[in-house]
């Protein structure tokens, strides 16, 4: 068997790319089809050379699962793909790059630094925290036993009531390997505060073909032999007065050493070297930087994905995670350009879904905003205020716990210069706590700037809270022809109940009067189409919102 595939490579294109599953600390699973029915085998190692040795599938099939096992946690793997079909000719794949699960725990923590809206919560409160994202950095700082790696698009340290600057300095003399990259092209005045003895680089000036140094990421402690210390610390905040304080942001802080080793592993692109020492020499920024890392991470039972920018095709994957979601799309972008993004998010609310968001800075492409606007009314929205609107972030299914909720979140902008020329970074969250998390902030968003006050979600009878004058709105059920509801209350009181489309758009509307204790109504709906819909209810001059789904 195994002289079969010793037969001459004739081609890429037989072998699909190889998808990892079922992610332990030992072992994961390889799925990949070839084109023309075959044997098929994996090689490989912790290295290039696939120096490990090899798993064999014999059976002749076009669709392969290979798993490997054995393996070590948090550690990195490279795998190639081989297939021989029925004339003995053989295919390879490219050689791909793997991680085992960590044994770090995976502790997810999210920061806001405006308001978020914990009425639409289920059941952990996402953190708002007030003038004090910068404490926060110190903070992780002064925790780092090992090592500190920073990659910041701009560092400001003006007006800022912890110096950043200072405690990477006290970290350096205690023993803690750091090393700084900052973005070329911006002020970075923060930089100059850190210790001549702790290299600093900057990255190189904008042209034609490169564009920023755009990331804001830490990465503390990466091969510490705990693994509880390793963290990743990233989002859209750089570290700045405005950014960290009033400008629209977001901070995800997750303790995994694969994911904390990947992301050295792109810090050490930058840097040119894997020591202290940086080397201008094979320093590669942007255009010139190769797709290095492992991609999906199995990190305290959640998926995660991770793409750098511009060399691992981030815009796809995140399309790609757009067009998962079976039900409801939100964003909360600083501004968007990309047509293939649009096309994206416009072809899920063609297909019923409730997409809706906040847009913060139009003039990049105001010609993409209005097509938005055009197909999806009041569902999006332009920033209001008077700071920057710098989110970067899409949820999907926040509230649809068994369709794999998702948010994509990090540096990148959804700009042709972020996917070609920048330097940036994202990661895919799989987790319905996480997505929720998102979504509380994004309700908060979306309110105040204009869009549909949605207040909760339902998917079954569960209690949702007390509305106005003493109501409770205790569930639903959709069926095919007919919508009951339950409403609660502390006495009786004459209601209104209206069902709209997300538009606005008047359906269904009927006068109820409500006694003390539990009170059912039902509303016909057999022509109404599958999808989202708003139910209100109004009492007293009172005026409650809900969304509701009809499948």
């Amino acid at each position: 068997m195994l002289q079969s595939f010793g037969a001459s490579a004739t081609s890429y294109t037989n072998i699909s790319w190889m998808a990892p599953a079922k992610i332990t600390t030992t072992s994961f699973t390889l799925s990949f089809s070839t084109v023309l029915k075959g044997n098929s085998m994996i090689k490989y190692g912790l290295t290039k050379s696939l120096e490990i040795g090899t798993v064999i599938d014999s059976q002749k099939a076009n669709s392969h699962s290979v798993t490997l096992s054995g393996l070590t946690a948090g550690t990195f793997y490279y795998a190639e793909a081989i297939s021989v079909d029925s004339y003995n000719d053989s295919s390879l794949s490219e050689v791909y790059i793997y991680s085992t699960a960590s044994s770090s725990s995976g502790k997810i923590i999210v920061y806001f630094n405006n308001p978020v809206d914990t009425l639409v919560s289920r059941g952990q409160n996402a953190i708002y925290i007030k003038n004090a994202l910068d404490d926060t950095v110190v903070a992780y700082i002064n925790r780092a036993k090992y090592s500190i790696d920073i990659a910041i698009y701009d560092y400001i340290q003006t007006s800022l009531r912890s110096s950043i600057a200072d405690a990477l300095n006290e970290a350096y003399k205690r023993g803690v390997a750091v090393r700084v990259i900052g973005d070329g092209n911006t002020d970075n005045s923060g930089l100059s505060l850190i210790s001549p003895y702790i290299y600093v680089i900057k990255s190189p000036k904008s042209d034609a073909v490169y564009g920023i140094m755009h990331n804001k990421f830490m990465i503390i402690d990466a091969n510490s032999t705990n693994p509880e210390d390793p963290i990743v610390w990233t989002g859209s905040t750089n570290w700045d007065y405005e950014q960290l304080f009033q400008d629209f942001n977001n901070v995800i802080i997750i303790r995994d050493q694969s994911l904390a080793k990947a992301y050295t592993m792109e810090f050490n692109q930058m840097w040119g070297s894997d020591s202290t020492v940086p080397n201008s020499a094979n320093e590669k920024f942007g255009p010139k930087k190769s797709d290095i890392t492992p991609h999906w991470f199995n990190i305290g039972g959640k998926t995660i994905e991770l793409y750098f920018s511009p060399s691992d095709a981030t815009t796809s994957h995140a399309i790609t995670a757009i067009n998962t979601s079976a039900h409801e799309l939100y964003w909360a972008i600083n501004f968007l350009t990309r047509y293939d993004v649009e096309d994206a998010m416009l072809a899920r609310a063609a297909a019923g879904i409730n997409a809706a968001g906040v847009v913060g800075d139009t003039t990049y492409s105001p010609a993409i905003y209005e097509q938005l606007k055009s197909k999806l009314g009041k569902k999006v929205t332009n920033y209001k205020g008077y700071y920057i609107f710098h989110h970067k972030y899409f949820i999907t299914d926040p509230n649809f716990t068994q369709n794999d909720p998702k948010v994509i979140t990090g540096s990148h902008n959804w700009s042709t210069a972020a996917e070609t020329q920048n330097d940036e970074n994202i990661v895919i969250v799989h987790d319905s706590t996480i997505a929720n998390l998102y979504y509380q902030e994004w309700s908060k968003r979306f309110a105040e700037n204009g869009g549909i006050d949605i207040t909760n979600v339902q998917t079954s009878v569960n209690p949702i809270g007390e509305i106005n004058n003493g109501l409770k709105l205790d569930g639903y059920i959709f069926n095919p022809t007919s919508f009951s509801c339950q409403v609660n209350s502390r006495g009786s009181v004459s209601a209104e109940v209206y069902l709209t489309d997300l538009n606005g758009k008047l359906l269904a509307q009927k006068e109820i009067n409500i006694t003390d204790g539990n009170n059912n109504f039902e509303m016909q709906t057999g022509t109404f189409t599958q999808g989202v819909y708003l139910l209100s209810i109004r009492s007293g001059g009172g005026n409650s919102t809900y969304k509701v789904v009809k499948y």
